[in-house]
């Protein structure tokens, strides 16, 4: 039995210099390659599907809302606080560095909790909803079993809580009521504190107010047209500066040092 082995001279496809660039033989006749874009398309698609399955983006899930989730808020110097408001009318503490469920639950609103802001110093926490309210509440954290005044609760508990990780006796001391609650004219849709001062921001059905926590009237009130103002956000490194999204596919310029809007861009 005979065996030919194939061979191939090196210096035909290879240059003898050191530095020189291998060179790779490649035709680019379609008629050679009918189904090159196929190949393509399914390698793309692999490669996604891989991707995605070991990308594994979902870290945890926080069940405790009887309804959609309209608002979440974060503290600023404690990353690991979350607050989240829902379609339910409560406000709810979640603790991302500890346990990982609800911590405990605010009942804050008749109706959807709409906006929620923590302050810069982590101590209160603003929140508005479908009831033209605008409440200021003291963050707090939850008190251990032995500290409670057990005569003091005013719910027992349901079976929906203790199925959601907490109940009254581990959750709630005593009823947690607002510091302060400021009546609106309109619905309120967003929330925002100041960076630097004690300034809070609304935005609504009646425009842009400005408020302070000591006072129960707006400070400012800003108006362009009769458009809704859905949303609201101060600037963090000019705090003077309101940027704002209204139902007429604009957005705003807002200065609270003045009584007049910057500008305002309509969007195609």
């Amino acid at each position: 039995m005979k065996v030919k082995v194939l061979q191939r001279d090196v210096n035909k496809y290879q240059d003898r210099s050191k530095g020189s660039v291998q060179r790779i033989y490649h035709n680019p006749d379609p008629n050679i390659h009918p189904f090159e874009k196929a190949r393509e398309y399914s390698r793309a698609l692999m490669s996604v599907k891989l991707r995605k399955m070991f990308s594994k983006p979902l870290v945890s899930v926080f069940e405790g809302h009887s309804d959609t989730v309209q608002c979440l808020a974060r503290a600023h110097h404690h990353l690991s606080d979350i607050y989240s408001g829902g379609f339910d009318g409560t406000i709810r503490y979640w603790n991302l560095a500890g346990s990982r469920r609800c911590e405990y639950m605010i009942r804050a609103h008749e109706g959807a909790v709409r906006g929620l802001c923590v302050t810069n110093n982590d101590k209160h926490l603003f929140s508005c909803g479908d009831d033209k309210k605008l409440q200021m509440w003291k963050i707090s954290k939850r008190e251990s079993v032995n500290e409670m005044n057990l005569m003091e609760l005013e719910d027992g508990g349901n079976v929906e809580d203790v199925f959601n990780g907490y109940d009254n006796i581990s959750s709630f001391s005593k009823a947690i009521i607002p510091e302060t609650t400021f009546l609106a004219n309109n619905q309120l849709y967003s929330l925002d504190h100041h960076w630097n001062s004690g300034v809070l921001i609304s935005s609504g059905v009646g425009g842009l107010h400005v408020w302070d926590r000591h006072r129960s009237t707006p400070l400012q009130e800003f108006e362009w047209g009769n458009e809704t103002v859905y949303s609201a956000k101060i600037n963090p490194s000019e705090p003077h500066i309101v940027a704002t999204v209204s139902s007429d596919n604009s957005v705003g310029l807002f200065d609270i040092r003045s009584s007049t809007a910057l500008r305002k861009v309509v969007l195609s």
